[in-house]
């Protein structure tokens, strides 16, 4: 509101919200920031879910990468987390892959299993329930969603 000045009057009207105003702003920002953070933590578990899974086919390159070169994939024993110094100095140092990710959330690992030489699969341990692939314990940990060779 802009400030009117009346000529030949003692009254002037100066600009600005009244209290009203004020209150149904905050208000609104309220509602509108409760229903954000209502839907957080749900949508960073599947921000998460899907940097794993991301992670997962990174990995899987350079298994396929390091395959290409030897004829079979790097040897590890059921349950051998990734990263695991395995697949560290195989893929890492070999230049299959800068780094092996790790996960952002402590407690939770990959899981690295060469079934014979030319399969394996990779195992991780997802925050939402409800994928169809669960490794069923074959990669020596409870884990729920499971990237096998193509």
């Amino acid at each position: 509101m802009l400030p009117i000045k009346v000529q030949g009057s003692r009254f002037k009207v100066q600009g600005g919200f009244t209290l009203i105003e004020l209150l149904v702003a905050i208000g609104v920002v309220a509602i509108l920031s409760a229903m954000v953070f209502s839907l957080g933590p749900s949508s960073r578990q599947f921000a998460r879910d899907s940097r794993r899974k991301a992670d997962l086919e990174q990995i899987r390159s350079a298994l396929e990468l390091y395959r290409n070169s030897n004829s079979a994939y790097p040897p590890g024993s059921p349950g051998a987390g990734v990263p695991s110094i395995v697949l560290n100095s195989t893929l890492v140092t070999g230049s299959y892959m800068s780094s092996i990710p790790n996960d952002t959330v402590s407690g939770r690992n990959y899981y690295y299993r060469r079934i014979t030489n030319t399969t394996y699969e990779l195992c991780a341990d997802m925050e939402k329930s409800g994928y169809s692939d669960t490794c069923g314990g074959t990669c020596g940990a409870a884990c729920d969603y499971r990237v096998i060779q193509p």
